[in-house]
C-alpha cells in the first residue's frame, strides 16, 4: 500500500512539474541531423513484419469470432455508475472541488500584486489535480469497504 502511494504522489509531482518545464522550452532550435536525410531505405523491425503477415491475422480473426465471452451479472447493471466506478467518481469530484476552491481563493479583481506566479485558472488546473488524486484514492478506498 505505501508503494502505491508513494507511486502516486512522484507521478502527480513529475507531472507538474513537466508542465511547468515545457513553458520554458526553446523557441528557435536548429534542425536535427536526421531531418535532412530524406532518401533512406525504411527497416522494417519485427512487430512491423509480423503486422503485415496476412495468415497471422486470418488466425487472430478466426479465434476472435469463436471466443465467446460470459454473460455480465445482472447484479452489476442494477448498480448506479457511481457504485460501479468509485475511483472515476473520486477523481471527478476532487476535481471539481479541487479547481473550483482553488479558482475562487486565488481570482482577485486587483491587479496591482507585486508578485503574480500563475494565474488563477492555471493554480486551478494544478491544485484541482492534486485533488484528482486524493479523490481518487478516496473512492478506491470507499469502493474497496
Amino acid at each position: 500500500m505505501t508503494r502505491r502511494i508513494t507511486t502516486l504522489s512522484c507521478c502527480l509531482v513529475l507531472a507538474h512539474v513537466a508542465i511547468a518545464a515545457a513553458d520554458d522550452s526553446v523557441t528557435n532550435r536548429p534542425a536535427s541531423p536526421t531531418v535532412s536525410v530524406v532518401n533512406t531505405a525504411p527497416l522494417f523491425g519485427a512487430i512491423r513484419k509480423a503486422s503485415l503477415d496476412r495468415d497471422a491475422m486470418l488466425t487472430f480473426v478466426s479465434e476472435t469470432k469463436a471466443a465467446t465471452r460470459p454473460l455480465q451479472d445482472t447484479e452489476d447493471e442494477e448498480r448506479s455508475w457511481v457504485e460501479r466506478h468509485p475511483v472515476w467518481t473520486g477523481a471527478m469530484v476532487g476535481f471539481g472541488v479541487g479547481f473550483g476552491v482553488t479558482y475562487l481563493a486565488t481570482h482577485d479583481s486587483d491587479e496591482g500584486e507585486l508578485l503574480k506566479i500563475m494565474s488563477p485558472s492555471a493554480a486551478g488546473v494544478f491544485w484541482g489535480g492534486v485533488c484528482a488524486g486524493v479523490g481518487a484514492l478516496a473512492g478506491w478506498s470507499i469502493g474497496r469497504n
